[in-house]
């Protein structure tokens, strides 16, 4: 796992806005989360720069029933409602690349990342219960293909709400 920044959470805010999120969850917090959970995230580096990323988050089963039936968004995770106890219910909040660098090379490299990254939790031992994810990018479709397949890889017996 590569070691992020404070500025490298800046920098995926930054991302944030350019594509144009409607929710957007501030640096700072994230930046919070990363420290106590840093296998959250995922993030794609040229030149040291993020050019994208991945949030994936474990939530207890409470909060994610409530954010399966849309009760609450993704601004309702927080420290106190995160768990990597086994079996986990994940929560991928975001899968975005910022608009310069969105080609298929970069697809291709940010989810082949992703895809080791979650594989390297699966050998240390976590469990997955389920999946959900939403997006409100262009990459809408291509993140739940994906996803799908990156967790069936991993995990082929998760109950998935992609």
């Amino acid at each position: 796992m590569d070691k992020l920044t404070f500025d490298d959470f800046i920098r995926m805010e930054e991302i944030d806005h350019n594509i144009g999120f409607k929710s957007i969850v501030p640096a700072p917090k994230c930046f919070e989360i990363y420290k106590k959970f840093p296998q959250y995230i995922c993030a794609l580096k040229e030149q040291d720069k993020v050019i994208g990323y991945v949030s994936t988050v474990a939530v207890e089963k409470e909060l994610y029933e409530r954010l399966k039936s849309g009760e609450v968004g993704e601004d309702a995770v927080n420290l106190a409602n995160m768990s990597f106890s086994n079996p986990v219910y994940l929560y991928i909040t975001c899968v975005v690349i910022d608009r310069p660098y969105q080609n298929l090379k970069n697809v291709k490299a940010l989810f082949d990342k992703y895809k080791a990254h979650m594989k390297s939790l699966f050998d240390n031992g976590m469990q997955v219960a389920e999946v959900l994810t939403e997006c409100e990018t262009e990459l809408y479709y291509l993140t739940k293909k994906s996803a799908r397949r990156i967790f069936l890889y991993a995990v082929p017996r998760v109950r998935y709400n992609i």
